[in-house]
Formats: structure tokens, sequence, C-alpha cells
């Protein structure tokens, strides 16, 4: 197999699902909750979200070996002291973190990543890259 490089980029689709779900929530908070109630529960359901939205973001990932991947993301509270200083030098903080991909789910419309060790799963929606890397992705996915 080839080595693969893929570059994410933001998904539409990803926001217009998440916004889809948090109105539903919203609604069925409405119908069943009192209103201060329901305005506390949506000023928790903002905030949480726009929490998520400054969580790390992957940016590319790379294929070292079978299951060996580099990944950059973007990193905007970086917990270490090397990225701090690299936050001086540079406007986009990017760290970079070696992996063992475990185990790839295809869901279709997106295709979730998991690693080895404690990091998040990966989820790549069909929207962030080209046809060419899904097709890539979804064979990824068949193979593990």
């Amino acid at each position: 197999m080839a080595k693969q490089q893929i570059q994410l980029k933001r998904s539409r689709l990803a926001l217009l699902f998440q916004l889809m779900v948090g109105s539903v929530i919203v609604l069925l908070l409405a119908q069943v909750l009192a209103t201060w109630l329901w305005l506390c529960c949506c000023l928790i359901l903002g905030g949480a979200y726009f929490k998520f939205l400054k969580s790390n973001r992957i940016l590319s990932l790379d294929q070292l070996d079978e299951h060996e991947w580099s990944i950059a993301y973007f990193a905007p509270q970086a917990a270490s002291q090397h990225i701090k200083t690299l936050r001086k030098t540079t406007p986009l903080q990017t760290e970079i973190r070696r992996v063992q991909l475990r185990q790839v789910v295809d869901h279709q419309i997106y295709i979730v990543l998991y690693f080895q060790k404690a990091l998040k799963p990966a989820v790549i929606w069909c929207d962030q890259v080209s046809t060419a890397e899904w097709k890539a992705l979804k064979v990824l996915a068949k193979m593990l």
C-alpha cells in the first residue's frame, strides 16, 4: 500500500449536523422544561458548543508505516511549554504527534479513526477531503 498524506479542511457537513442536533435538543427541552430552566440549558449548550469549537483540530494525517501515522493538529491552548514558545514565533500553533492506528470505522458519511493510548478518536467527514483521499480512507477502513 502506498503511503498516504491527507490534508483536512473544515467540514460544513459536520457543522450542519451539529446545528441540527442542537436545534432538536433545544426544541425538545422547550417542550418539557419551564422557560427559565430552558434558557439555562440553552446557555449551557451554547457554552459547551463553543468550548468544543476551541478544541484541537486535525490539519493533516501522514502515513509513516502500515499502522503508524503522524498527525498535525492546531492546538489553540497548548499544554506543553514547547508549544507556548512556538506561539511567540508562529501565528499558527501546530503540534505533531506520532500515533498507532488501531481501528478505522466507516459510517458512510464520515470515518472514525481510533488510535492507541489516550488520544481521542478522529472523525473525518466526506467533505473534508478530496474524492481520491476519501476512497483511499474507505479502502483503509476495509483493510483494518
